[in-house]
């Protein structure tokens, strides 16, 4: 084991080194044989957080609003998403585990109008919300989708030349996927909204999907 720790405010508040170009989105790869007694200490941020457990065994906890907590036991293979301002923190349960993370500032989609409504319709909802995170279990089909677009965030290499617009396209198809989820939490909202509805949610997103896969064939 070694003495690595987070670096954290007298709040807790974790603040992030922001790449110097390409995508404003820090990725991090946690070994926790690196942080004193294998564990990362409870801290909050204002970015969106989604995670990736790679290897070993962690136990997770983060606390609600009103101060009730979440506890969860994540395997390789699980993930997980952090709402802005949410304590958490989690340790490993075994050496070896490797955690895959990265945050996304609320105002990702509030500084471009490429986004249109989204901020206001997606973004904003998650930030108000009741919610402070969800996990995603890889035993099961539920999350598969999910599962698969955080491995391929993972996956991006900054050295491909379309390294922005691939990682652009992922983030908006996470974002889609968790909305669902979130939506289905909210009891104002109805149990299972139409495929009309999932589709103009980030209709946008698609749109640059559609581009890019264009952009790709030869």
């Amino acid at each position: 084991m070694c003495d690595r720790k987070i670096e954290i405010d007298e709040t807790r508040q974790q603040r992030f080194d922001y790449p110097e170009t390409g995508l404003p989105v820090p990725r991090i790869c946690n070994m926790l044989n690196d942080f004193s007694g294998g564990r990362v200490e409870f801290h909050w941020h204002t970015e969106f957080q989604f995670g990736l457990v790679l290897k070993g065994r962690l136990d997770y906890l983060l606390f609600r609003k009103h101060g009730s907590k979440v506890q969860r036991t994540l395997t390789a293979g699980d993930g997980f998403f952090i709402n802005s301002g949410v304590l958490h923190g989690y340790s490993q349960l075994a050496p070896g585990a490797e955690i895959f993370i990265f945050s996304i500032a609320p105002s990702f989609f509030a500084s471009s109008l490429v986004f249109g409504n989204i901020y206001q319709k997606i973004i904003l909802p998650a930030l108000h919300s009741q919610i402070p995170g969800l996990f995603f279990d890889h035993t099961g089909t539920e999350h598969g989708e999910m599962l698969k677009l955080l491995r391929s965030f993972h996956d991006l290499e900054p050295s491909d030349t379309d390294h922005e617009l691939h990682g652009l396209e992922l983030i908006c198809r996470i974002w889609r996927s968790l909305s669902w989820d979130l939506f289905l939490k909210k009891a104002t909202l109805p149990p299972a909204p139409s495929p009309r509805f999932r589709n103009a949610v980030c209709s946008r997103c698609l749109i640059l999907s559609i581009n890019i896969t264009r952009n790709r064939s030869p």
